[in-house]
């Protein structure tokens, strides 16, 4: 027996709803002088800046006076996808523009820190991440200093000629600063440099140190193909020494396997500081560290290291895949997370000679970056519908340890994700999400970073081309709640709650589907809603109230496992008529686009259409037929013109006119999502004589 659920009071409303506040607001903090030009001209690969194989990068980095570096990509002449800046917004107002480009510093800064001077320090490596390129730039470290003073500290000289090395065989592979203060970084493992491998620069000294095990020991190993970003420091260990964190890519991107690495004070080779087994070298694997998802790895975007919780989050493109209805995963962007023993100093604890490994890392986990498994959802990321995804900036409040991220995409992607920042939960962030906002419309967050309990967002605006800051003192995990519509414009995987709403779709329903459908009063926007309780009973009028999880579900956004609760019956809702050219609609938010992916989005609203009866059949999914308003409308793979309808069958026979209600929903075609209308009992469907 089906069961209705109770009317909730105004005052357990209140209470069920008082967790949930708007996303962040945002403050513009200023605009750089200088440009990443030729965007909007250039819309199909946006001068690079979207180009799945040459991601761009930014950065953020704060001093202890509070001035604000930020380092990204600008144009200059024909060559301009290696050129770089960095503008310091001055804490007391006010700002300086660096063309490195101008100082003759060409190629791009990947990352910024702040050293334990006060300096600020950046990494000069971007290359061709697709290809692996470090074109004919040298790789250089360079300090900052608030006043605009760019000093170069070090770059790849191998035969000690003063003059930099250029090409492939001669990257920095990656930089941080320790907790010492001290800026390290690593080399490619490839000769000259596969024993000439971890470096420092001292900061209190002024000077360059190679690690006292350079040229005894191999610790760059036979790495070949490592990425950017790919070096971090993860605290200390019970020894106290600073231990670093590299990333390894493994059989061509199938494993990946994280490897400690530290600055050795006493390299003797004595049993009490270094075991038999590691007189050859300090780098080691860690034990629990290896990985292998089946997705397939190749290249690291982002990295970064949370004190609070112990964690090392890593964003990495997958290589593997399928094929569609399976939706490859390949080219997608996935988040790693190793966590290490609670309230450790750091991710490492010490070597074990007897395993052969670091111990410390506990477990990994793994999960998509997008917050929708692509099987379930129908957004792949990876097929020309909906393009490729990755993780553009990543950062961790070092507050509570939670993870900050944006996300990048080449122009094909098909959801509104772009230009959002999303928080993940700390215990379980691949099932906790909230939405920080968007910084500025039209325009990609390219780096994150916090400081004196503020978060910064730098942004890329695809209309002025201009790079601008913004900040907000808005920290703590926000929902959103309220009309469908503003629930279904932000990013997918939110703890949502909906304002009264009515049932357009009644549960349960003639094919016994186990979902509903609801919509705003005001027929402005609706959605799927997939209930908790198998057991509910709602109809077609009913007010109602549902909270749960946005998620994508077979290519519509949804409630999934939601909480609802009933209020008074109301009048039936009316519906909107709408042509079939315009049904199914552009992305909105939780809303991937349906097939052609044009105009408004639509999908969950209770329409109206009606046209000359084209087609009638069936196929897997059961009975349908097809209405051509006149458009001629051949979506997908169909052949016969018209709109797919499920549900009731017509009276009528093909080359009749039919009017049809029904709740616009998503549908596989074998090879997309394309727009079907759902009936709801036979009156939906009439009979309408010939115009």
């Amino acid at each position: 027996m089906k069961r209705v659920v109770a009317l909730l009071t105004t005052s357990a409303v209140a209470l069920s709803l008082a967790s949930a506040v708007s996303a962040a607001n945002w403050t513009k903090v200023g605009t750089a002088g200088l440009k990443y030009t030729g965007l909007k001209a250039n819309q199909n690969n946006q001068g690079w800046l979207k180009d799945r194989r040459r991601i761009k990068f930014a950065s953020i980095a704060v001093d202890p006076n509070g001035n604000v570096f930020c380092a990204y990509p600008i144009s200059h002449g024909t060559d301009g996808q290696d050129a770089s800046a960095v503008t310091i917004f001055k804490a007391g107002g006010g700002r300086i523009d660096i063309n490195l480009w101008a100082q003759g510093l060409q190629g791009g800064i990947t990352k910024l820190v702040v050293g334990g001077d006060g300096l600020v320090y950046g990494l000069q490596n971007w290359m061709e991440i697709n290809w692996n390129y470090a074109r004919s730039y040298p790789h250089r470290i360079l300090q900052f200093d608030a006043n605009g003073n760019v000093t170069p500290i070090w770059c790849p000289d191998s035969d000690n000629n003063g003059v930099c090395d250029t090409g492939d065989q001669h990257r920095i592979v990656g930089m941080t600063v320790g907790g010492d203060g001290n800026i390290y970084w690593i080399m490619i493992g490839v000769e000259p440099w596969r024993r000439n491998f971890l470096w420092r620069y001292d900061v209190a000294l002024g000077q360059v140190e190679p690690s006292p095990q350079n040229g005894i020991v191999n610790n760059g190993w036979s790495d070949s193909q490592p990425r950017m970003l790919t070096f971090e420091y993860v605290g200390k260990g019970q020894d106290g020494e600073d231990y670093f964190a590299i990333v390894w890519n493994r059989n061509n991107g199938a494993d990946w396997e994280l490897c400690s690495i530290r600055w050795p004070e006493n390299v003797s080779g004595d049993s009490a500081q270094w075991p038999s087994n590691y007189a050859d070298g300090v780098r080691r694997i860690a034990a629990n560290s290896r990985l292998n998802s089946g997705w397939g790895r190749d290249w690291t975007t982002a990295t970064a290291y949370d004190p609070v919780g112990n964690r090392l989050y890593v964003a990495a493109r997958g290589t593997g895949g399928t094929s569609a209805p399976g939706f490859p995963v390949g080219g997608t962007n996935f988040l790693t997370r190793w966590n290490g023993v609670p309230d450790a100093d750091g991710l490492f604890r010490y070597f074990d000679g007897g395993l052969d490994r670091t111990i410390g890392v506990q477990n990994q986990e793994i999960w998509h970056a997008n917050r929708n498994d692509p099987n379930l959802s129908g957004v792949s990321n990876f097929v020309s519908t909906y393009g490729m995804m990755w993780i553009q900036a990543l950062a961790v409040n070092p507050a509570d340890g939670r993870l900050w991220t944006s996300l990048g995409a080449d122009p094909s992607y098909g959801q509104s994700d772009l230009g959002h920042v999303v928080i993940h939960g700390f215990w379980n962030p691949a099932g906790e999400y909230w939405d920080a906002g968007m910084p500025e419309p039209n325009a990609w967050v390219m780096a994150l970073a916090f400081h004196g309990g503020k978060a910064y967002a730098l942004t890329i605006n695809f209309e002025t081309e201009e790079w601008s800051l913004y900040s907000t003192t808005d920290l703590d995990p926000q929902s959103p709640t309220g009309k469908i519509g503003d629930i279904k414009s932000r990013v997918n995987g939110l703890d949502v709650a909906t304002d009264t709403a009515v049932v357009t779709y009644p549960y349960p329903n003639q094919d016994s589907k186990p979902f509903f459908y609801i919509q705003d009063e005001d027929r402005s926007s609706g959605i799927k809603v997939i209930p908790a309780d198998p057991g509910l009973n709602v109809a077609v009028g009913d007010r109602v109230q549902a909270s749960g999880k946005t998620l994508v579900v077979e290519g519509e956004a949804a409630i999934n496992q939601a909480l609802v609760v009933s209020g008074t019956a109301g009048a039936a809702p009316v519906p909107v008529y709408v042509g079939n050219a315009a049904l199914g609609g552009a992305s909105s938010g939780v809303q991937p686009p349906l097939t052609p992916g044009k105009g408004l989005s639509n999908v969950g609203l209770l329409v109206r259409i009606s046209g000359k009866l084209t087609e009638t059949g069936t196929d897997a999914a059961g009975f349908f037929f097809r209405v051509d308003d006149g458009s001629g409308v051949k979506i997908g793979s169909q052949t016969v013109p018209g709109i797919k309808v499920r549900g009731f069958p017509p009276t009528g026979v093909p080359g009749e006119y039919v009017g049809v209600v029904g709740v616009v929903g998503a549908e596989w075609d074998g090879q997309r999502y394309v727009p079907v209308i759902r009936t709801r009992d036979f009156s939906d469907v009439q009979q309408l004589a010939a115009p």
